[in-house]
């Protein structure tokens, strides 16, 4: 396999080297691009910080993604919401 490998880089000479690193290139660019992105968005907006309800709503609607597939936590997250309003509600 590794002659294979081999031959092929061969026969294809310093276009296919070029090319290969090339390839190379434009996949570590998109990987930059990829993980900037990511990044960036998921930071949490600057400007005024969340109230207790709508933190508890934003976890609300994160437990809403695992009702399907783990109904015992998604509870749990949707009690934790409740417990952190209702003590916002209390102080």
């Amino acid at each position: 396999m590794a002659s294979t490998t081999l031959n092929q880089v061969q026969s294809n000479g310093v276009r296919g080297f070029l090319g290969a690193i090339q390839d190379l290139a434009l996949s570590f660019k998109n990987l930059l691009a990829g993980v900037f992105s990511v990044s960036t968005s998921a930071r949490p907006a600057v400007g005024a910080p969340l109230t207790a309800f709508e933190e508890a709503e934003a976890l609300r609607d994160y437990a809403q993604q695992f009702l399907q597939s783990d109904p015992a936590f998604a509870e749990d997250l949707f009690a934790s919401a409740d417990r952190h309003e209702l003590a916002s509600l209390k102080a």
